[in-house]
């Protein structure tokens, strides 16, 4: 269910983060939307009326593609996703070059715990994979989720 003021509008897309190449620009880009709570990183990108434009055409072409029966069309409609991906992308802050450790180790948590939080329940087995104690992990996820 999503939340939205009433005069609010746009577009949702829904589609397996599967679809791209898990190397890809797009994909990371999913990921890392997929592991931060919406506090961490809201879910709203601010854009140029040149760029609304253009996603809204795109957006366009992706309807008229998937109600037609054309050889290649989710080839095109995966094209018009990465364009429309890459342009949130590039309205996102900059992420550091050279993130610090901490920085490091929470996002290979976040990593983590996307994959394999079925299977791993307590922070000592999440702590032991990234060769940390408990405490520093619960210390880093404490201090990246404002929650210190």
């Amino acid at each position: 269910r999503m939340k939205r003021a009433f005069d609010s509008n746009g577009y949702v897309i829904l589609f397996k983060a599967d679809i791209f190449k898990s190397d890809s620009i797009a994909a990371q880009f999913i990921f890392e939307l997929m592991c931060y709570d919406v506090s961490e990183i809201p879910p709203v990108f601010m854009l140029e009326q040149h760029e609304k434009s253009f996603i809204s055409n795109l957006m366009q072409e992706i309807w008229r593609e998937n109600n037609q029966e054309n050889p290649l069309k989710n080839e095109i409609i995966l094209g018009h996703l990465n364009i429309i991906l890459l342009l949130c992308l590039r309205t996102m802050p900059k992420q550091e070059h050279n993130p610090s450790a901490e920085q490091q180790i929470y996002r290979k948590f976040r990593q983590l715990l996307q994959k394999q939080f079925r299977s791993l329940k307590k922070v000592k087995d999440y702590s032991a994979i990234l060769n940390i104690s408990d405490k520093q992990l619960n210390e880093t996820v404490k201090k990246h989720t404002g929650q210190l």
